[in-house]
């Protein structure tokens, strides 16, 4: 599969070809990208209902009538939208686009003040590549060699990731979510070398084969 980078945590994946796209959010279209242009895919996935994974102004035109999931939140966040959406639940295996996703709850990394927000929902694709959306806090019993890893939050930061990275069997990460809150995927790539951690961070619209 290949794994192309836009903005923050906006992940487009294509595979024989049909094209996932995860979390296309606002920092993307403030950067100067087009609806438009991230329309058209066969599927959408939403991690969690914040404006910078799912863009209230921008998603309508974005999933047009693609099919499109997301945990309760989502779902609810969408319909009040006008979009519809298929709900997933935790553990549940589904097919999208031809990729076969493993919907696993991720605690969202807390506040400042240690207070969890937002429903939370990664996703596991192929068995190959998991998009956490925002951490990978908790406990979980699975292994993934490719992650597209939030390098920092509000109560989250590099060592942290990469703790949890190892804890997954992680080799390759692709960071994310540092486009806001903001951090150098160059140095996370550094603190990674601690850990036999390859670190691939990728400029918006770069791609690389897993």
């Amino acid at each position: 599969m290949k794994v192309k980078k836009f903005p923050q945590s906006h992940l487009e994946i294509t595979k024989d070809g049909k094209k996932l796209v995860i979390d296309p959010g606002m920092i993307t279209f403030a950067s100067g990208e087009k609806p438009e242009d991230h329309s058209g895919a066969d599927a959408y996935l939403f991690t969690h209902s914040h404006p910078d994974h799912l863009d209230p102004k921008t998603v309508k035109t974005v999933v047009g009538n693609s099919q499109v999931y997301g945990n309760t939140e989502v779902v609810k966040a969408l319909k009040d939208l006008g979009i519809e959406a298929t709900e997933v639940t935790e553990g549940e295996t589904f097919e999208a686009a031809g990729f076969k996703i493993r919907s696993i709850h991720m605690q969202h990394c807390k506040t400042t003040q240690g207070i969890p927000f937002a429903s939370n929902t990664g996703f596991l694709i192929d068995d190959k590549l998991f998009d956490p959306g925002d951490s990978i806090e908790g406990e979980h019993q699975f292994q993934v060699e490719n992650i597209a890893l939030p390098i920092v939050g509000l109560s989250y930061g590099p060592e942290q990731a990469l703790e949890d990275a190892r804890r997954l069997g992680v080799k390759l990460i692709i960071p994310t979510h540092y486009d806001y809150i903001k951090a150098d995927p160059e140095e996370f790539k550094k603190k990674a070398t601690e850990f036999a951690i390859e670190v691939k961070p990728l400029a918006p619209g770069e791609s690389i084969d897993i």
